[in-house]
């Protein structure tokens, strides 16, 4: 399937951003603006090492639902890297905050995708303030807040599940409806 645009979300195992934090999960979706459709187009948990890993790395990730063992048993970031560069390649790429995923993790080692995305402006942007995100490493709280206030009846039946995948399904949703109310 085309898509006119991705989302791409992420969890990661602090707020820093590169080099002291890493990305733990990954999810995409795509969007369909003709046809009002979302598709999931890619998930994975990345295998990190944990026994390197303090306390404070080990709650930023269980915090946001994510399990240790998960994240061992995950996939090498080499192969994430090259399913997601095969997946974004010649479709421009959003996320809800874009400081937090792309300048933070997405365009710094091991991901550098400098100069392999057009990344769009931040969902969050065309929003109103209230239901923006004024810290980005509270993405993913913001992601959820903004949608529930934007949805009453959940569209994209994530419920309480807090995976990346689930994060780039409501942002997706918050940005085609942006789209059908001419603000993206």
């Amino acid at each position: 399937m085309d898509y006119d645009i991705l989302v791409l979300e992420i969890i990661s195992n602090g707020s820093e951003g590169y080099p002291e934090d890493s990305v733990v999960d990954v999810g995409i979706c795509g969007i369909d603006f003709e046809s009002s459709r979302i598709d999931s187009v890619y998930s994975a948990t990345v295998y990190h090492d944990i026994s390197e890993w303090g306390d404070a790395k080990n709650n930023a990730v269980t915090s946001q639902g994510m399990s240790l063992s998960d994240i061992s048993s995950g996939i090498p970031s080499e192969e994430v890297r090259a399913k997601i560069k095969e997946k974004i390649h010649g479709i421009p790429v959003a996320s809800f905050d874009v400081r937090n995923v792309f300048t933070k993790y997405m365009i710094n080692d091991p991901w550098d995708f400098t100069k392999e995305v057009t990344i769009m402006p931040s969902v969050a942007s065309r929003l109103p303030p209230s239901l923006g995100c004024k810290i980005p490493s509270e993405e993913n709280a913001c992601i959820r807040k903004a949608y529930s206030r934007l949805f009453e009846d959940d569209p994209m039946d994530v419920g309480t599940r807090t995976s990346a995948l689930d994060h780039a399904l409501m942002t997706s949703a918050i940005l085609l409806r942006l789209k059908k109310n001419g603000r993206y």
